[in-house]
């Protein structure tokens, strides 16, 4: 049976009112282009065909426009009629076709489009959206639909079904036709777009036709960054609204999409309800997010305004957040915010985009922070990281770190301390430093107060990519001169709060000296004055790698002297050298091999520090945490292995999985010999490695008890809770050993091997110094006592003075000693009944 027989067969077999159907005028000239189309297609591999690569093809789009229109209605009949699977290549072989002929602009009749919405429903899906969206394009904003036209749309609509994202996006967009309108600037029925039209609701008739009209055009926002003519059409809908207003509104509207969330998507067993509910509010909100992608595009036209490069990098931080199940939560709304700040001059936009560089993880939008630091690098005329290092903000504070505001009868303070941490304070003019802020601050200097609060937010988001770009210079062997280190750390007021309390390496001429910032002088590791440095010397910052071990020692001994409390690990930093086992593997490392580690933590380690990885579990293959090096030419893979015995999550996510080697490649690809990775970078990789499993091992859960009943983890558990120390359990207790002699519980605290033992009133306890993990004396029977993750531990060892930031165990463990050192003064039942157990 040839083809047109195959619909002349399936005509006779439908229903005899089928509009369409009888309605179709079959063209023979139509059916015999695509005969000819189809024979030239026969045997062409059909996943890339592109019609234009066939002269069948080429004739059809090139002949007159009605013809192309009789040809694509008698297409569409073709991929209705061929339901059978043998017959499914015929339809993939047309779709190029339909494709090509959907995306062109046809003089379609009123019947023409009647006959596309009455084809669409039982049409190839690939073709539907096409068909909508020249529906909506020529029906028209009057909302007057014919009859016919009405009863297929509603025929169209009423049996569709809705379990895609794809499906119900065509619903909404059907929805919107039957209502008489070409685009619903926002749509009703989820938290972000539901509050937008109430604040549209509360506006003037006036004020809302023209936030309709800005509104619709940011609806048309669709490609990766916006063209000319885009730009040119918002302008004057920009201006219409004015600078002010748009700036008030989009910031309104920013901070109601920081506050709504799409839930987690999961479809645990028995609730597809919830799938397909999850599946619609996705459509939803991705629909109506097009439109604040289109407000962050209009960002730039708006010059010189200081406030939007903080909001755009507010707006970017938020939506390129992982929602877990889901991705970033608007990729596209994120995107636009960085494609934005590309566009604009001066160090803000830049600033924004540095702090973005240290905070997203999605990999597409880091190529674009990337592009665009490059590129304004590239405009004006620097490398990048000294266009980075020039752009860090001030936030108006002096040298000392700090700004003052005279508001009335009062004075505010804002300040960074010299522990990095961020205060805004208030006095009267006796200098009687008040709890809160004054009433007539809040009634007089409304506007004031704003810009402080707003001041004392950004720099609390900007300080820990700050850091984290500090930190990264440990790797990146970067230098300066003098000068330009002194303008752009030690006198910088926000850097300077940090790099005061950093090692710094000094080359000048021969001589090589090693020193930090104190009180307007630099000082080497026993509190000595260097001699004059030149302004040619040439500064790094100091790594402790291959350097004396006494002169780490000093410095170590000289920060806790002091109380210099490092912004990161650096005097105290955890050194690793090439193992005898690791010599004889000679390509990888099993030093963290054999560990269990909770899965979703891991996973947002590995983004933290860098590292490309995807959870893994029933239906996904693994895949390896993978940390790409470019600028070394380097690549460094952690095994990781799920399967079989794990448990899972209800989305069937491994919830754990076992490590494995460290592998080291070139940029071709070639397994490396651990002796040929640079020591420095060795070291730091193997650093994070060890970082993984210290903070995601499920050893460091106290509540940990053969979990699940899955797989008897207990040996595992045992092993690691109280076995042998890590390098960073190491400089635990290296850093304990000097620290417990200033304690006022000293006399009750001993260092043994790898536990610190406490002498309470009731027991005597040993807490591991790698894990936290404590057993009782004298039958080493495990006490379970978890921490308060929403309290802060370094506030609870009675402001115990740490060295350097970031280990949270450490804090933990002397919350425990001072706890258990009193153990008679706990009021905890459940501690206590296994105590006097």
């Amino acid at each position: 049976m040839d083809l047109w027989n195959t619909i002349k067969q399936y005509i006779s077999s439908t229903q005899t009112d089928n509009a369409f159907v009888t309605a179709l005028p079959h063209n023979a000239d139509a059916r015999q282009a695509i005969d000819a189309y189809l024979q030239e297609a026969q045997g062409r591999s059909y996943w890339n065909l592109k019609a234009q690569e066939l002269e069948a093809g080429r004739t059809i789009l090139s002949a007159d426009p009605s013809f192309q229109i009789a040809v694509l209605l008698t297409a569409l009949t073709v991929t209705t009629a061929l339901l059978s699977p043998e017959d499914r290549p015929l339809v993939y072989r047309l779709r190029p076709l339909v494709s090509a002929l959907t995306r062109r602009a046809l003089p379609y009749t009123d019947s023409d489009l009647l006959r596309l919405a009455q084809a669409a429903p039982n049409a190839d899906c690939r073709a539907q959206p096409a068909i909508v969206r020249i529906l909506m394009e020529r029906l028209g904003d009057d909302g007057e639909l014919s009859a016919p036209m009405r009863d297929a749309l509603e025929t169209w609509s009423e049996n569709m079904d809705e379990a895609t994202a794809d499906a119900a996006k065509l619903h909404m967009q059907l929805h919107d036709l039957l209502a008489g309108t070409k685009r619903a600037p926002v749509l009703s029925g989820e938290p972000w777009g539901d509050s937008v039209l109430d604040n549209l609701a509360g506006m003037t008739a006036a004020e809302r036709a023209q936030w309709n009209a800005l509104l619709t055009h940011a609806m048309a926002a669709d490609a990766a960054k916006p063209s000319a003519k885009w730009l040119n059409q918002a302008r004057p809908l920009v201006e219409a609204i004015g600078q002010d207003a748009f700036l008030e509104r989009l910031k309104a509207w920013t901070a109601l999409f920081t506050a709504h969330h799409l839930p987690p998507n999961h479809e645990p067993e028995g609730a597809y309800e919830r799938y397909l509910e999850w599946t619609r509010l996705s459509t939803l909100l991705n629909h109506n997010y097009s439109a604040l992608k289109g407000l962050a595009w209009g960002c730039r036209l708006i010059e010189n305004d200081a406030r939007i490069p903080a909001l755009l990098g507010d707006l970017a931080d938020h939506a390129l957040r992982k929602i877990p199940g889901h991705g970033p939560k608007s990729a596209k709304i994120g995107n636009a915010c960085i494609s934005s700040l590309g566009a604009m001059s001066g160090m803000a936009a830049v600033a924004q985009l540095s702090r973005l560089k240290r905070k997203v993880k999605y990999v597409a939008s880091q190529g674009m922070i990337e592009t665009a630091l490059a590129e304004a690098a590239q405009r004006a005329g620097l490398p990048a990281e000294d266009l980075e290092e020039l752009a860090t903000p001030t936030f108006d504070l002096d040298e000392s770190g700090q700004r003052r505001e005279e508001l009335g009868e009062y004075f505010a303070e804002l300040a960074l301390t010299s522990a990095g941490h961020v205060e805004l304070m208030w006095s009267d003019r006796d200098g009687k430093v008040l709890k809160s802020v004054p009433a007539e601050v809040k009634k007089n200097h409304a506007e004031t107060l704003k810009e402080l609060k707003q001041s004392a937010d950004e720099m609390g988001k900007m300080l820990p990519a700050l850091r984290d770009r500090l930190e990264g210079l440990l790797l990146a062997d970067r230098s300066w001169k003098v000068t330009d280190w002194r303008e752009r750390y030690i006198e910088h007021p926000v850097m300077g709060t940090m790099a005061h309390r950093l090692i710094w390496s000094f080359t000048d001429g021969e001589r090589s000296m090693l020193g930090m910032w104190r009180n307007g002088e630099i000082v080497n590791e026993i509190g000595q004055t260097l001699p004059s440095i030149s302004k040619d010397a040439v500064v790094r910052l100091w790594h402790p790698l291959g350097a004396d071990p006494q002169t780490v020692l000093a410095w170590r001994q000289w920060l806790e002297t002091h109380e210099v409390r490092q912004p990161f690990k650096q005097a105290h930093r955890e050194i690793y050298v090439l193992t005898d086992a690791e010599i004889a593997t000679a390509t990888y490392s099993n030093r963290f091999a054999a560990h269990i580690i909770r899965q979703h933590q891991f996973q947002a380690l590995c983004r933290e520090r860098g590292w490309r990885y995807q959870l893994q579990g029933g239906f996904d293959g693994a895949n390896t945490p993978t940390l790409n090096l470019p600028k070394h030419g380097l690549r460094a893979e952690f095994w990781v292995e799920g399967g079989e015995g794990h448990a899972m999550s209800a989305s069937y996510i491994d919830l754990y999985v076992s490590t494995d080697q460290v592998r080291f490649y070139n940029d071709q690809g070639t397994l490396l010999p651990l002796a040929d990775v640079p020591p420095l970078l060795f070291s730091e990789i193997m650093r994070d490695v060890d970082l993984f499993v210290g903070v995601c091992s499920i050893g460091n859960d106290p509540n940990w008890r053969n979990n699940d009943g899955v797989r008897n983890y207990d040996a595992y558990w045992t092993g690691y809770s109280f076995g042998d120390l890590t390098a960073t359990a190491q400089t635990r207790r290296d850093v304990l050993s000097r620290l417990l002699p200033r304690l006022k519980i000293a006399n009750q605290c001993t260092l043994e091997g790898k536990f610190l033992h406490v002498r309470g009133e009731l027991r005597a306890y040993k807490i591991h110094l790698g894990s936290g993990n404590i057993l009782m004396e004298p039958n080493d029977q495990y006490l379970c006592i978890v921490p308060d993750r929403k309290k802060d531990a370094k506030a609870d060892a009675t402001n115990v003075f740490l060295p350097f930031e970031g280990d949270q165990t450490l804090a933990v463990i002397f919350s425990k000693a001072f706890l258990l050192a009193e153990d008679d003064q706990i009021k905890d039942a459940t501690i206590l009944r296994q105590i006097r157990s």
